[in-house]
């Protein structure tokens, strides 16, 4: 749970409104770099506006971004992640339900929202620290096999 809260707390939480119109929706994605907005009602929730959405569901029909809102276009089939539940619940949770982004609740408000490419990075960075440590561990010498080491408390000095 600590990563997850801490790596939350590092971001600010962009939200867009259902009844905000597609190219407000579109703006703040463009601004904040990112690919995905968590659509809310007041802190509740209800579903995600990606950029996915902006391709299939407003120019592939033709719809008007200025005048199409948000809440008729957004993906409402949504699965959130719990923030006590942790990282790697949150993990398995995004692979099961085949979906790149994740909003994190608590006590049924909406707290944080993660990318797969998070899990992704933190997968790496555990990685790397594991391949850090074996690589310590393969390439240990030992004070007793190691002549010019210097003793340790631990190891008694030959007279």
């Amino acid at each position: 749970m600590q990563h997850l809260k801490k790596l939350i707390s590092r971001r600010e939480l962009h939200v867009i409104s259902e009844d905000a119109s597609v190219s407000e929706a579109v703006k703040k994605l463009d601004i904040h770099n990112i690919g995905a907005l968590p659509v809310v009602r007041g802190e509740r929730v209800v579903g995600i506006f990606s950029e996915r959405d902006v391709v299939r569901r407003v120019v592939l029909p033709g719809l008007d971004p200025a005048a199409t809102k948000v809440g008729d276009v957004m993906t409402e089939n949504i699965v959130v992640g719990e923030l006590v539940a942790g990282f790697e619940k949150c993990q398995e949770r995004i692979r099961a339900a085949r979906v790149r982004h994740l909003p994190i609740v608590h006590e049924k408000k909406l707290v944080g929202f993660v990318s797969l490419r998070d899990f992704f990075r933190q997968e790496i960075r555990i990685q790397a620290e594991e391949i850090r440590h074996l690589t310590d561990y393969i390439h240990f010498v030992p004070p007793s096999v190691n002549p010019e080491a210097e003793p340790t408390e631990a190891e008694p000095t030959q007279a």
